[in-house]
């Protein structure tokens, strides 16, 4: 669904809504968080798709190898459930300051 999302967002132009950042939760029914964001991260590449960073969300407990191989992917972080809305709200403000701040987040060649 994210993905059918994302591609009618690119096509609508003017009428496009911009995403701040993507959680995608790592286990998934049909498509994998990490695959879908491989997806999304090949249409960015592309210049199809705006530039938008993708936290991955998982249940599972990360070894230092995990976070790097999400990183390796294109992933911008993972973060471990359950997720607290204080560690949440921590999270997005170092997002903030970083190179995907919301304005270069907004142009499709990032």
């Amino acid at each position: 669904e994210c993905l059918r999302i994302l591609e009618e967002n690119s096509q609508a132009g003017d009428r496009a809504e911009y995403f701040d950042l993507i959680l995608m939760d790592i286990q998934m029914p049909v498509l994998d968080g990490i695959e879908a964001s491989k997806i999304i991260i090949q249409k960015i590449q592309e210049g199809t798709m705006y530039k938008v960073p993708i936290i991955t969300i998982t249940a599972n407990k990360m070894e230092q190898k995990d976070k790097e191989y999400y990183k390796q992917c294109g992933i911008f972080e993972c973060l471990e459930k359950p997720l607290r809305e204080a560690e949440l709200q921590d999270f997005l403000g170092k997002l903030g300051e970083s190179s995907f701040s919301i304005v270069k987040t907004r142009t499709m060649s990032g």
